[in-house]
């Protein structure tokens, strides 16, 4: 099995990526299709990127983070529609992730969406994750929901360890959002149900910082499984990033990094709030001229772009650096109405985050009409 290696910015928690990335898809286009052997698979300092889908299965559930420093994050948050479907479905059979092997600050849970976890019989605490032994992980920039315990700690469950809560909400999880016997808990900038009373906690310390709240997140349509938020509700950009907090007299400190967001701030939750008017809007403009997104994404060497034509148009795709710098041309023609696919190589290109930009100006008589679209992707080897 070959690890795709990746030298620029993470998506999500933007900071180097030293280690390699392992590729979550359900349907197999990449390296696995569950989340428990990517994990296994990792090494020291690797991102496993999940790709967008409803993940379920015994190795989907009970996911052991194994002691391992690694990111395991869903795919292009920046993208609100994507980052809706990176759900960890338990449906009632186990609990969401598992850290209890030593796990630290660096072992990082950002931008999934856990529901329908239960822990039961041995496993009775901690439906959506539980943390113990001694780990430390960072929970950061997730939506936590409708998870049960038979115990304690349906959200999650706190036994003689540490950790990190960031941009997440913890909703309609039983019994409590929190419980356990912690060391250490910092919390900040997340949306919990009863606030500091939905913590159940026998003893340690919480660091409750700026920012947290309790107020009901309404998702657009849980019976869907779709967990974005409505519009104009506290949780739309009220999140936090890129920020260095001093608390506790100066004896403590915490660095939340930059994240990629929509709006003035990032969102609380793992779903950046998407306008369906603009949605709508970008539908109906792109009815009969449309770009698709290149497949695959990332990609590693090739990869395709697909575009449509209302009409014979002059077509230029070319290829620019994230700051708008010309890379290559992929194709200058003219072109017949319909869909058309184009393969692009880019073994001779660096790995990055790269756009592709589309140009298509009507060919003939009649009235002008031309059409420009803009895609972001990954090139990764």
């Amino acid at each position: 099995m070959k690890k795709l290696v990746f030298a620029l910015t993470c998506l999500l928690l933007t900071v180097p990526c030293a280690g390699e990335i392992i590729i979550v898809d359900d349907d197999w286009p990449y390296d696995f299709n569950n989340i428990q052997d990517a994990i296994d698979y990792a090494g020291y300092g690797d991102f496993v990127f999940v790709f967008p889908a409803i993940y379920t299965g015994e190795r989907n559930r009970d996911i052991h983070f194994g002691g391992k420093v690694i990111t395991i994050q869903s795919v292009f948050p920046e993208d609100p529609c994507i980052v809706a479907a990176t759900i960890i479905d338990c449906n009632g059979d186990g609990r969401g992730f598992q850290f209890d092997s030593g796990e630290d600050a660096n072992s990082v849970l950002a931008g999934l969406t856990i529901i329908n976890g239960y822990a039961f019989n041995s496993l009775n605490y901690g439906g959506g994750i539980y943390c113990g032994s001694n780990s430390s992980p960072t929970i950061a920039n997730n939506t936590i929901t409708g998870n049960t315990a038979g115990s304690d700690g349906g959200g999650i469950y706190w036994a003689a360890s540490s950790g990190t809560v960031i941009n997440t909400i913890l909703w309609g999880n039983s019994p409590r959002e929190i419980c356990g016997n912690p060391r250490s808990l910092t919390i900040s900038h997340s949306n919990i149900q009863y606030g500091l009373e939905g913590l159940e906690l026998t003893e340690g310390i919480v660091n409750w910082l700026d920012g947290n709240m309790d107020i009901y997140p309404v998702f657009m349509n849980v019976s869907d499984k779709n967990y974005n938020l409505h519009a104009d509700l506290p949780c739309i950009d009220t999140g936090i990033q890129d920020t260095f907090f001093v608390y506790n007299n100066g004896q403590d400190t915490l660095f939340i990094p930059a994240i990629n967001f929509s709006g003035s701030s990032p969102d609380i939750g793992a779903n950046e709030f998407v306008d369906a008017t603009v949605i709508t809007t970008e539908l109906k403009k792109t009815k009969s001229f449309y770009l698709s997104q290149n497949y695959p994404n990332p990609f590693n060497s090739v990869t395709t772009f697909e575009f449509s034509l209302e009409h014979p148009c002059h077509v230029d795709l070319i290829i620019l650096t994230i700051l708008g710098e010309e890379v290559t041309t992929v194709l200058s023609e003219t072109l017949s109405t319909g869909k058309h696919h184009y393969e692009w190589d880019a073994s001779e290109i660096a790995s990055g985050i790269y756009l592709y930009y589309l140009s298509a100006r009507k060919t003939g008589p009649g009235k002008a009409n031309s059409f420009e679209q803009v895609g972001k992707m990954v090139h990764i080897k």
